[in-house]
């Protein structure tokens, strides 16, 4: 195992300490945004709020009338509420999760507990934790539940108010340690959420993935890992699971939806299409026909009511709604609450039984989100919730849009933060490409974007080739590209900013997290002209290391991803490593990194440092040693983005010394 130096860890200290003394960022840009999610009970008559208290995540329960608190949730060690799920009007199950890194997946942990909306009837009703705590009394039936599996909701059954369906799936033992057995296929089951005892449903037919159900709670579909590795979709019917579609080919399908006549299910499909589209699937045929498809862009997501999709959402630039059911009254309602944010994103969050109280969400570019309960039958709606109510819109600097073209003709679409008030022109910019690099940036809130723009900086972002939403070619275009392609989208959109007068082309620098500090690093070799210093935060930066360290090799579907993006041409490896060409990086270099990051062991930045400096080079360096993927602690981060903008300042700030002008062709 890599460990880091006391020094290091001393300096880091050190470093948290200095910073209520002279901090040179505003600490609000860091904090997580308290309101994570609000869910009505099905009567509609109570909130279930999952949110971060004191660093960490919680339930919080209220009643709306009166409108007062009845229970706070909170755990002690590793382990913090992760969803919340009402099973009846009185009784909750929470999932729990493990703290982690904010550029991490969330890591669930193995267990359900259930209470009653006002602290009443608490237990442990799955997982390992089940037995714990209860009186030595119990008999030995209740005491046998111990379950060493990990539990996916599936489906809360509205009408039956003891039970839940779940989905384990079991661990396998290892010495005096349990760990996910990714080789089993897990069971369907139906959970008693008072006293935690459960019985098989049915087997599983794929591995891992999620398994959907009706608004009734019936099995309706699997989606998962067969025994070949192959992503595939399986549908119940007839009490049997049937495959669907080509075995040779991942069928990337979610059902999210049924018709009132439970012979119709909507679906999400990429299948034998470029986009993300809505489908429809005769349940008894298997025969699909196409709803709803938009040319440039995937479908994001879907307003779902009673079963019955409503809108898609698509986001080719800027969020857009379509309607498809432009006569349900649900439908009607939140078109004309949306008429009073014109351009924010509308979601309908959560709605009562009866369709008459709903909670709906407005956020935007200035704005994380805020919450609204609404009365459907009365017509109206008032503010409920901030999800960060320490932030003023007013206050924030404003995102827009963009489009341009890559050198070869491939569309680019990107945003632009401009520093409030400025004059929007020749500014010092912060160039930051996205992780990923299958993910994409948003117009939407964004922390890091508003800590830059608050002292100063224009902020370009762009969703270059290998980016999510575009489409499955677009997508896959990065693939054993990321070191050429990939560079040169980044570079061209920097040049268009620069071309249209937005831009010092002296004040330039690079920064990224993850993937984007891969390419903060390439786009440095590639272009040394055009940037004034590169950034990288939990980067990987030695491609070939990536097949023998990290989490991603760790089974077969992992080592095929590899293959996939980056390849085994062991030149082209080499040729696409900011570690094997530092020679190239004429800038100055800030790294950080997270000594306990899995996804790109710290390991990567030791190697880029140390060729950097066997090269001459000017590295600035800040190693967390309990830093993951991403930092989930907020004294981290402001000292993370206290010691980048300290760097950013040197290099392009107000004060630093203009390198020489340089051409943007």
């Amino acid at each position: 195992m890599l460990r880091l130096p006391a020094v290091v860890l001393s300096l880091f200290i050190l470093l948290v300490a200095s910073l209520s003394a002279a901090e040179t960022i505003d600490p609000q840009f860091v904090r997580h945004p308290k309101i994570q999610s609000v869910t009505l009970s099905p009567e509609g008559d109570k909130l279930a709020i999952v949110m971060i208290d004191q660093g960490e995540r919680v339930l919080t329960v209220m009643t709306l009338d009166p409108l007062e608190i009845t229970y706070v949730l909170r755990f002690t060690g590793d382990e913090e509420v992760h969803n919340a799920y009402w099973v009846n009007n009185e009784r909750i199950v929470t999932s729990l999760r493990f703290r982690i890194g904010w550029l991490d997946q969330p890591r669930v942990a193995p267990n359900l507990y259930a209470l009653n909306y006002d602290g009443r009837s608490q237990k442990n009703v799955f997982g390992y934790h089940v037995g714990h705590g209860q009186n030595e009394m119990d008999s030995r039936i209740q005491r046998q539940e111990i379950q060493y599996a990990s539990a996916e909701v599936i489906h809360p059954l509205p009408n039956d108010r003891k039970h839940m369906l779940v989905r384990s799936m079991p661990w396998k033992r290892q010495g005096y340690n349990y760990f996910y057995d990714e080789t089993a296929y897990g069971e369907i089951l139906k959970l008693n959420v008072y006293n935690g005892r459960t019985r098989t449903v049915m087997p599983s037919p794929v591995r891992g993935g999620t398994v959907f159900a009706n608004d009734d709670g019936e099995i309706t579909f699997a989606r998962g890992i067969d025994g070949h590795g192959m992503l595939a979709l399986h549908k119940y019917h007839n009490e049997e699971w049937q495959r669907i579609g080509n075995a040779q080919q991942d069928q990337e399908v979610t059902p999210f939806a049924y018709d009132k006549t439970g012979t119709t299910a909507y679906l999400l499909s990429r299948v034998d299409t470029d986009k993300t589209v809505v489908k429809a699937m005769d349940l008894a045929t298997g025969k699909q026909s196409l709803v709803f498809a938009d040319d440039d862009v995937d479908v994001q997501a879907v307003t779902v009511v009673a079963q019955a999709p409503l809108a898609v959402l698509t986001e080719n630039g800027l969020p857009q709604w379509h309607t498809l059911d432009s006569t349900h009254p649900v439908q009607g309602f939140l078109r004309g609450f949306a008429k009073s944010f014109p351009g924010y994103r509308v979601f309908l969050e959560s709605l009562s039984e009866n369709q008459e109280i709903a909670v709906l969400s407005v956020s935007g570019d200035n704005l994380p989100r805020d919450f609204f309960l609404a009365n459907l039958k009365e017509n109206s709606a008032e503010f409920l919730l901030s999800a960060a109510d320490w932030l003023q819109p007013d206050d924030l600097a404003r995102t827009e849009a963009f489009s341009t073209e890559s050198r070869d003709g491939s569309p680019l679409r990107g945003y632009l933060t401009f520093p409030r008030n400025s004059s929007r022109e020749n500014l010092p910019m912060v160039v930051i490409p996205h992780g990923g690099p299958q993910t994409r940036d948003y117009w939407t809130y964004d922390g890091e974007a508003q800590l830059l723009a608050q002292k100063g900086y224009l902020v370009l972002k762009v969703n270059f080739r290998g980016s999510d939403g575009y489409g499955h070619q677009f997508q896959r275009a990065s693939d054993r590209h990321w070191g050429d392609l990939v560079q040169n989208d980044i570079a061209d959109a920097v040049r268009w900013a620069i071309s249209a007068g937005y831009v010092d082309p002296r004040r330039i620098c690079i920064y990224g997290a993850s993937f984007g500090a891969y390419s903060a690093m390439m786009n440095a070799i590639r272009e040394p002209g055009l940037y004034r210093c590169a950034a990288g935060f939990a980067g990987v930066y030695d491609l070939p290391l990536m097949y023998g360290a990290g989490d991603i090799p760790g089974d077969r579907r992992g080592e095929a991803y590899l293959e996939r993006v980056i390849g085994r041409d062991q030149q082209q490896l080499h040729e696409f490593s900011p570690v094997h060409n530092v020679e190239a990086i004429t800038v100055p270099v800030f790294l950080a990194h997270g000594g306990r990051d899995e996804r790109a062991p710290i390991e990567h930045a030791y190697r880029l440092e140390k060729a950097l400096k066997e090269n001459g080079a000017k590295v600035t360096t800040l190693y967390y040693p309990a830093g993951e993927h991403g930092y989930y602690e907020e004294s981290a981060n402001l000292a993370l983005y206290s010691a980048l903008m300290e760097f950013l300042d040197t290099h392009i700030g107000v004060e630093a010394q203009p390198a020489q002008q340089h051409s943007a062709e």
